[in-house]
């Protein structure tokens, strides 16, 4: 009898997870019916497929083959593949540039170096627009939105954190790649300051992390190996303005992480921090990065940036 009763227990798991997995497809098909009836997107379908949509439950590869992907629905693409557990990183990252893409272009910019630092980020996205490089006293020429001025930071952060908390903490955190959106995100900041270094520079991509709730020691590991594949892959000679900005970006953190945890409003904050502590190896790669700043060299932005992280040190060193 107990072996009949574990074999229709074992039964009814199945039949339980696949009635749950049925109701996330069902969710997201109406998420995208929802889209394609917002965007005013049926007309570029073929009616039966549309009348499909509106009224059966389509097979999941379905949704992404015949819907999702062909409408360049980034987001949907995104949540079926978390709600699929499909694993494949470059396609993962190519609907990351491309959501990152929607938001930022098109845009013009007045500097060079922004201008083909963008022409990179687009590279590979799915976004067929456009950036232009201004002249001098050409605002009233372009009709796109002038890059430096920054109007697609918020937008950029609101869409990333939505749909971040959807996809970052449910068992498939492949589908929000950190070290991508990292690095992507910094990117944009620097490309930003570069164009205009007159914007006063908010830490605002560690703050979208933050809002999607990655735990700090997760968003350290990510700026971290930025700083790391920056030192490898230009052996040493990384252009001392960008490991500055790494290191900084990495002090922000650190500065961050250590008032909430003084704060005291998230305990989960602060017992990853003495966790961290506790392991002895906070301490030594708050070294590391003192070294990465010694090498670049004495200006003044490098002694401040200095001094942020030795307060930081002597704040830890408190906790411990």
């Amino acid at each position: 009898g107990a072996q009949r009763f574990d074999t229709n227990e074992a039964a009814l798991q199945r039949l339980v997870t696949e009635v749950r997995e049925n109701l996330e497809v069902a969710s997201i098909q109406q998420r995208t019916l929802k889209l394609i009836l917002s965007m005013s997107l049926g007309d570029k379908m073929e009616n039966t497929r549309f009348e499909k949509l509106k009224t059966t439950l389509v097979s999941v590869s379905d949704l992404y083959n015949f819907y999702a992907a062909p409408l360049n629905l980034f987001d949907i693409c995104l949540l079926i593949l978390h709600s699929c557990r499909h694993n494949e990183s470059s396609a993962i990252e190519t609907l990351w540039k491309s959501i990152l893409c929607e938001e930022v272009l098109p845009c013009s910019t007045r500097s060079n170096e922004t201008f083909s630092h963008l022409r990179g980020f687009m590279a590979g996205s799915m976004v067929e627009e456009s950036v232009d490089l201004l002249g001098e006293n050409e605002e009233s020429i372009s009709s796109s939105p002038i890059f430096e001025v920054g109007g697609w930071v918020d937008r950029l952060r609101t869409r990333v954190v939505s749909l971040g908390k959807e996809l970052f903490g449910h068992g498939a955190d492949y589908v929000f790649p950190l070290g991508f959106l990292t690095a992507s995100l910094e990117g944009l900041r620097i490309a930003q300051y570069i164009a205009d270094p007159s914007v006063p520079s908010h830490p605002w991509p560690l703050q979208t992390f933050i809002d999607v709730d990655v735990p700090f020691p997760y968003i350290l590991d990510a700026y971290e190996s930025i700083l790391e594949s920056e030192e490898r892959g230009l052996m040493g000679g990384a252009a001392a303005q960008t490991r500055l900005w790494n290191v900084r970006s990495i002090v922000e953190l650190l500065e961050e992480w250590v008032t909430r945890a003084h704060r005291g409003t998230t305990p989960k904050t602060m017992r990853q921090l003495d966790q961290s502590i506790a392991t002895g190896k906070l301490m030594s790669r708050i070294d590391t990065f003192k070294s990465a700043l010694e090498e670049i060299g004495g200006t003044e932005e490098v002694e401040t940036v200095y001094e942020r992280l030795r307060s930081v040190e002597a704040a830890l060193r408190r906790l411990a």
